[in-house]
């Protein structure tokens, strides 16, 4: 009975060292997948923080160079968006086909003395200037008077960008035709030109203009 007590013993021992062993196998390996595991996410997170950065500098890499709608050159002059027009008698002319003659430089109100100005029949002809102004030739503005102003001559007159700046819109409206919509910043502040009533338009919408650069005709 002993001998065979002892036996036993020895081989459950050897049993129970087998399922020990076996245990610590898969208690290793269970660990060793979880530091792969663990290694791999930590490799993983790493790139996903390389990838971003990569990204925030593309972004800031291109706005440096294309700017961002914001970055628009201050302007600290403005320029008028007509060089010349056409004399009241030539204005139902197209501009392509009237003589030299007929062609005027543009009057320039100084000051913003619109006062002053209206009593000189080639401004009152040629502006309606905010509220007030008239065109004397008759077309009386005084009943339809608005903030925008209206400069008379023939149709295909040039028009001119007034500053440096980018093309908001380039587009047909059914109430102002063919209409160009400049943004830009004069002396720090964002504002628009907006060209209402042209034979046709010569800028895109995204577009980058220079001051004194044609966007269209009358």
């Amino acid at each position: 009975m002993e001998n065979q007590r002892t036996v036993y013993e020895k081989a459950y021992c050897k049993f129970n060292e087998y399922l020990g062993q076996r245990i610590i196998r898969k208690n290793h390996r269970g660990r060793r997948v979880e530091k792969v595991y663990n290694a791999a996410s930590g490799f993983s997170r790493i790139w996903i923080y390389v990838g971003e950065l990569c990204l925030v500098f593309s972004f800031m890499f291109t706005s440096f160079l294309f700017g961002n709608g914001e970055t628009l050159p201050n302007n600290t002059t403005l320029v008028y968006p007509l060089h010349q027009i056409s004399t009241l008698e030539c204005r139902t002319l197209k501009r392509d086909t009237m003589p030299s003659s007929c062609k005027i430089n543009l009057p320039i109100i100084h000051g913003a003395d619109y006062i002053t100005y209206q009593q000189e029949q080639i401004y009152t002809d040629t502006y309606t200037v905010l509220r007030g102004a008239s065109y004397t030739s008759g077309r009386d503005q005084s009943a339809g008077s608005h903030y925008a102003t209206d400069i008379a001559t023939a149709e295909g007159t040039p028009l001119y960008a007034i500053a440096d700046g980018e093309v908001y819109s380039s587009e047909y409206n059914s109430a102002y035709g063919n209409v160009v919509k400049i943004k830009f910043k004069y002396k720090g502040e964002i504002l628009y030109a907006i060209y209402a009533h042209m034979s046709s338009r010569a800028v895109q919408a995204g577009q980058l203009v220079k001051a004194g650069q044609p966007v269209g005709k009358v």
